[in-house]
């Protein structure tokens, strides 16, 4: 009955994503039973922003890559955005998807409790990252910076949680 799918200005899945979305699309005729196709959006950078000098296998594949991204934004029916960022960016990049889906944005959470709960011995010095392992999520920045951390913050202890294309980078690094 429902499809969820990676947001639509994820380009490196956009081939998949589509696929996906026609096999979903056609088996939902067959059986007489639709598909609802839905995606949470996050995404707050715009991944054609001009890349320096592409050549013209880049700029092909960049044309590409647009029009598989219009194609997917196109068979979405509902978006959840996760920030009214994405929703602007996605409005402004696709505007196909706003028109054609149902869209709600996720207001922001308030802040956390400073506080720990009761029963929690707060160490200061300890990061979480869970997430995958991949350069947009600052994966990089991250194991760059981390030297200076324990320069300024000798007990701070790093834990990381995921895994992804950089997790050899990250195994290298521990």
């Amino acid at each position: 009955r429902e499809l969820e799918v990676n947001e639509p200005l994820m380009v490196s899945s956009a081939r998949r994503t589509l696929a996906a979305v026609v096999v979903v699309r056609l088996t939902g005729l067959l059986r007489r039973r639709p598909v609802r196709v839905v995606t949470y959006a996050i995404a707050n950078d715009d991944p054609f922003r001009p890349a320096p000098g592409p050549g013209p296998a880049g700029r092909a594949r960049r044309r590409l890559d647009r029009l598989l991204v219009r194609l997917v934004a196109r068979s979405v029916d509902r978006v959840a955005f996760g920030t009214e960022a994405a929703a602007e960016l996605y409005h402004r990049l696709v505007p196909q998807l706003a028109a054609r889906a149902e869209t709600v944005v996720l207001p922001g959470l308030p802040a956390a409790c400073p506080c720990p709960p009761a029963d929690v011995d707060p160490d200061p010095g300890a990061v979480l990252f869970v997430g995958s392992l991949e350069e947009r999520k600052g994966v990089p920045l991250l194991l760059r910076a981390w030297p200076d951390v324990v320069a300024a913050r000798p007990d701070a202890t790093l834990t990381l949680v995921g895994t992804g294309p950089l997790l050899a980078d990250v195994r290298a690094f521990v």
